[in-house]
């Protein structure tokens, strides 16, 4: 398995960033963008790997016009691709598809979506296990208005259909479950919405969306603001830092923002300006950190290996969910603390994380990190070699899902990166 080991010889973060367009924003824009033909012009757009790949499916679709064979589409693994282009095809299209995936997007949740979907008359069977990919889809004869979604596991769901909701022939009223997952990205669909002409009636437990065109206009993607988890987690590790984001908004679509006000507490300083962010850092740090991550699960792993090596007493509650990302991230962030020493109980009955004082020696340890094919921890874990200074991350292509220059981003701020066999 391909290796790298990762060195910082010092603490300090000097530097300036261009961040990647926002994997989510990228997404949503591809998707809106079929939906009105393909008119949009699109600037900053993602170059990860769940892009690039919903890019060339959403080619094929449009190339597709036989309905006696039905186009086979593999979505690896995907969540988003997948969940987009299921409603998409089953609400949109009328040709026949099969949506596959990898063997863990194969073990990932889609019965309250493919449920929603039947429900409003669409022709979706599953070709395996109930309740997961792969999945068949006919053309649907008539599809209902109205559709009630079970969104506790996933916001992608609700998603899908806001964004299919005002070509559809008498628009669309979904009701919502009264819990709802990572609530900060329907709120960024619905603004993407919003800029692209789309109005959505939004009341406590229903998204009403009459029938609409969205109008074509230009898009700057903004940068991701989940990329700019794992450098606030890096400043925090550092004792100097004068680091340059470039592309991040204050008034952002994206819920991560929040990590200014979580960083802040761990003595990053985060000041805006017209074309990015400015990190310092002053040396302090809270006696107890506690925060809810099911609107925002994305920025799990870096906060809390940042509280863990920095050894901030913490308590982390809305995680949930994250046993359903591209690994089991509970699982997967617990295992590699341990192999550091680091004590954390995880009381499943509540389905929370406490993390006590810990009192580690960082030098002269060789660890390795394990990434489950996951890119997120691949990314949290790689920022620990500034308090270590030296890591190494197995199967480190995998940032390639979201964040694919991130290895050379660390090079031109000073890291040594060396593959090893």
């Amino acid at each position: 398995m391909a290796c790298i080991n990762i060195i910082k010889k010092d603490k300090n973060l000097i530097g300036e960033i261009f961040l990647p367009g926002s994997k989510s924003i990228s997404n949503r824009v591809l998707m809106i963008n079929a939906l009105c033909g393909n008119k949009l012009l699109i600037n900053n757009i993602s170059i990860s790997s769940d892009t690039v790949l919903l890019k060339e499916l959403l080619n094929k679709i449009s190339l597709h016009s036989n309905n006696s064979e039905p186009l086979h589409l593999d979505c690896k693994d995907a969540g988003t691709v997948a969940r987009f282009l299921t409603t998409y095809l089953a609400l949109i299209k009328k040709e026949q598809y099969v949506i596959t995936g990898s063997e863990r997007m194969q073990q990932r949740p889609m019965k309250d979506l493919v449920e929603s979907l039947r429900n409003m008359g669409a022709n979706v069977t599953y070709l395996k296990k109930d309740g997961f990919l792969p999945l068949k889809i006919n053309p649907s004869n008539e599809i209902n208005n109205k559709v009630f979604v079970d969104c506790r596991k996933s916001s992608q769901y609700v998603t899908s259909l806001l964004l299919v909701a005002p070509v559809l022939a008498e628009g669309l009223i979904i009701e919502l479950s009264d819990i709802i997952a990572s609530k900060s990205y329907i709120d960024a669909t619905i603004n993407l919405m919003t800029y692209f002409g789309v109005q959505v009636h939004k009341t406590k437990n229903f998204l009403i969306i009459k029938p609409q065109s969205y109008i074509p206009k230009e898009i700057t993607v903004e940068s991701d603001w989940s990329a700019a988890a794992y450098w606030y987690e890096m400043a925090a590790f550092s004792e100097n830092v004068n680091l340059k984001l470039r592309g991040l908004n204050k008034n952002s679509f994206q819920g991560d923002f929040i990590l200014a006000q979580i960083y802040k507490k761990m003595g990053v300083n985060t000041r805006y300006d017209t074309n990015g962010i400015q990190l310092t850092k002053e040396h302090l740090k809270s006696d107890f950190f506690e925060f809810d991550f099911f609107n925002t699960p994305d920025i799990f792993p870096s906060v809390i290996v940042s509280c863990a090596l920095l050894n901030i007493p913490s308590k982390f509650t809305g995680i949930c969910n994250l046993r359903f990302k591209e690994s089991d991230r509970i699982h997967s962030v617990l295992e590699e603390l341990k192999k550091m020493g680091l004590n954390v109980y995880f009381d499943q009955c509540k389905v929370e994380i406490l993390l006590g004082k810990n009192t580690i020696d960082f030098k002269n340890r060789n660890y390795t990190i394990s990434t489950y094919n996951d890119h997120r921890i691949a990314l949290a874990f790689a920022a620990t070699a500034v308090l270590i200074e030296s890591i190494n991350i197995e199967d480190f292509n995998v940032v390639s899902k979201s964040y694919p220059e991130f290895w050379k981003h660390l090079k031109d701020v000073g890291f040594e990166i060396n593959e090893k066999e």
